[in-house]
């Protein structure tokens, strides 16, 4: 009865992981979250004697932790708070739920994450070819369709994200999940790879398509984690990322992500001692940059200080040191995706990761 609660926790908290919905007064994530946290509660104390707590959890509880009390003095946005300390939850109640299940219930959850996600995402492709808003001309005041302006109104009337290059990083979770699923079961998958490449290419996010092509060449051709590799690696990347900005060089909306890193600079030379330790406060950083950060290292910085980046840098890290490099089929389509376009609320980010994590754990138990 209790395996069974906890599968049924696990398609409330994981399968539902990327349901937002902003056009809605409350998304249903939120709902999936308190009832399955609230399942999870009565389960945990009906088994309590059993709990065992995984070491991958104590980080994100240290965070967790920090953020609630820090925080609390730095007037933070109460979405970006709400969204952030959500997603490290989700690291918590994942590893909880996942760490009950057997392989292939991990998986068949997994699978159902998958197909959910690819619905609403389907849903919010189709709403958005409906209903295109207008863009009106920054100067003139009127509705443009000039140059590629014609793209924004399709990417600024999602139903699911005020931008579609968040919707980028729900599509990436989604791709990369589905191709390491591919690789451990041995099943091919390919119309649900086309599905992701289809709607990943109708969000128009650049950054979301270069982060596809850079990770897709690195799982496919990098085995292992060694200093040559990640040197070889590194002086493609550099190639590409040059290309990549030659070619937009001209381009306001590239150009102003370079921009971010030198109002951070200058507003780094000037901050006090106390804000380089706990932050400004999450979801602030356009009150004291004039602009939005965009990157998630440097939106960790500036919005939790030191200890929160470390801690945040912590659970990556941790991570990659339990899964090698299977963990990266996760984790470098986000952190390249979020060179240019961040969102606090990532908790399917976190929960692909726990599948990831899940999975490689039974399999070396299992050797």
């Amino acid at each position: 009865m209790t395996g069974n609660a906890y599968k049924f926790v696990g398609c409330l908290l994981i399968v539902f992981s990327g349901f937002y919905i902003t056009k809605l007064p409350f998304s249903p994530i939120y709902i999936f979250f308190l009832l399955g946290a609230l399942l999870l509660f009565i389960t945990t104390i009906i088994k309590f004697h059993s709990v065992k707590i995984d070491h991958i959890t104590i980080i994100p509880l240290i965070l967790l932790v920090y953020l609630s009390t820090s925080q609390s003095f730095l007037n933070p946005n109460l979405s970006s708070f709400v969204g952030y300390t959500l997603s490290i939850c989700y690291i918590i109640f994942g590893v909880m739920v996942l760490n009950r299940l057997k392989f292939y219930d991990v998986i068949k959850l997994a699978n159902y994450f998958i197909i959910a996600s690819l619905i609403i995402l389907t849903i919010d492709l189709i709403y958005r070819l409906i209903f295109p808003v207008p863009v009106i001309h920054p100067t003139r005041g009127d509705i443009t369709h000039e140059g590629i302006n014609w793209i924004y109104s399709y990417k600024l009337n999602s139903i699911m994200f005020l931008d579609t290059n968040f919707l980028g990083l729900l599509i990436l979770s989604v791709l990369f999940l589905n191709l390491y699923l591919s690789k451990v079961t041995g099943v091919k998958r390919k119309w649900l790879n086309l599905l992701c490449i289809i709607l990943l290419v109708s969000t128009f996010s650049r950054a979301a398509w270069l982060a596809a092509i850079i990770s897709f060449i690195f799982i496919k051709y990098v085995k292992k984690i060694t200093v040559t590799n990640v040197l070889i690696f590194g002086i493609l990347f550099t190639i590409a990322s040059s290309l990549f900005i030659a070619f937009y060089a001209n381009d306001s909306s590239f150009l102003s992500k370079f921009e971010i890193f030198f109002r951070a600079y200058d507003y780094a030379k000037v901050m006090p001692l106390s804000t380089w330790i706990f932050g400004h406060g999450l979801g602030n950083s356009e009150e004291y940059l004039n602009i939005g950060a965009h990157n998630y290292l440097l939106t960790m910085f500036l919005e939790t200080g030191l200890i929160g980046f470390i801690l945040s840098a912590l659970i990556w890290i941790t991570f990659v040191h339990k899964t090698g490099i299977k963990s990266f089929y996760i984790a470098m389509p986000f952190f390249i995706a979020t060179l240019s376009a961040f969102t606090h609320a990532v908790p399917y980010v976190f929960v692909s990761l726990c599948i990831v994590y899940e999975l490689e754990k039974q399999t070396k138990l299992a050797k």
